[in-house]
């Protein structure tokens, strides 16, 4: 739903998608692949097992945070 620029996500997965990313190879960047507009500058909430993203991807550009 969200990626704000310091790689935190806000979805509807309940946190099932970060325990799947601990199953990823060590150094793997993570990329969010969103909507101009679910972008976003303000900070979007985080929890603690929250896994951040290295970079976003719209159909404009990507951005490496």
């Amino acid at each position: 739903l969200r990626v704000d620029r310091h790689g935190a996500r806000l979805g509807r997965g309940g946190g099932w998608y970060d325990r799947a990313l601990a199953w990823r190879r060590a150094g793997v960047p993570l990329v969010a692949v969103c909507w101009p507009w679910e972008f976003a500058d303000e900070p979007v909430p985080e929890l603690a097992h929250d896994v951040p993203v290295s970079a976003v991807l719209t159909p404009e550009r990507l951005e490496v945070l």
